[in-house]
């Protein structure tokens, strides 16, 4: 198994399932050639920047971790829409990690356990689905 630079990652990482604020969080287990490929195509944003420019960010930061039920360039749109701003990495900026069903970063996870315990701001951990279910009630508003 590949041995990650954080090493809170690697404790989380041989857990291969955490529990944070109630959620089951399946983490990333490693992946065959196959399931690396389909996810490098599912998972893909072309371009933070551009995607970032049609926001202010009024809403706060949001990071996307894991297998999405929706491609996650189409969820960062929903997102964008909303007047967030979408990053690639966890950051003291960072106010959401939205996670996925399956395959989510340890490392990921495991910034965000380090900044809320050093900090009084919390990044919330918010589970794709009802992410998508604040979505279509923003959208249909």
């Amino acid at each position: 198994m590949k041995e990650l630079q954080n090493p809170l990652a690697n404790e989380l990482l041989s857990e291969r399932i955490v529990m944070i604020d109630g959620i089951e969080i399946n983490l990333w287990h490693g992946n065959t050639h196959d399931t690396i490929r389909n996810q490098m195509s599912w998972n893909k944003i072309i371009s933070y920047t551009e995607l970032n420019s049609h926001s202010e960010g009024i809403n706060g930061n949001l990071v996307f971790s894991g297998v999405m039920q929706v491609k996650r360039d189409e969820a960062a749109n929903y997102a964008i829409k909303m007047g967030f701003k979408v990053h690639q990495q966890i950051t003291p900026s960072a106010d959401f990690l939205i996670i996925g069903s399956e395959n989510v970063s340890p490392s990921k996870i495991a910034m965000v356990m380090q900044l809320n315990s050093q900090r009084n701001k919390q990044i919330k951990i918010i589970e794709e689905l009802t992410f998508l279910a604040l979505v279509s009630e923003h959208i249909i508003k």
